[in-house]
């Protein structure tokens, strides 16, 4: 069998088929052009250089209970609470370092021990622009 390359790595975390697959991955980067009025003409926009940029990714864990179940997202919580940039690879391409900013998971259809059928999570990052 083929080694499986990751979908995604989050600060040294792998996402991928064979480990925590994803359903979606969004990656939104923003642009600033203010509008600027001008006297008896439309109002002009200027570019003035590069705005916010985010990433979402999520995905159903239900195929992952027997490779670690939903433990990862406390790996990366830990990851989010030392206050660090970290590195992000989506694909093969390093978009550079990101801040986790939010990491959600959700459970339904519980067994009578606790455990959940369906497993839903989801992870936002920001780019961080700093050094």
């Amino acid at each position: 069998m083929a080694k499986q390359f990751p979908q995604a790595v989050i600060g040294g975390v792998l996402f991928g088929t064979d480990t925590i697959p994803i359903d979606s991955i969004a990656i939104n980067s923003k642009y600033r052009w203010p509008a600027q009025s001008r006297v008896a003409a439309p109002a002009a926009i200027q570019f003035v250089g590069e705005g916010e940029s985010d990433i979402s990714i999520s995905g159903d864990a239900n195929n992952i209970a027997h490779k670690g179940g939903m433990f990862f997202l406390d790996s990366l919580r830990g990851i989010a609470k030392n206050g660090e940039p970290i590195i992000v690879v989506v694909a093969g391409r390093n978009l550079g370092k990101f801040a986790l900013t939010d990491i959600s998971d959700g459970y339904s259809e519980l067994f009578d021990d606790g455990k959940a059928v369906k497993n839903k999570w989801s992870v936002k990052l920001k780019a961080y622009k700093g050094k």
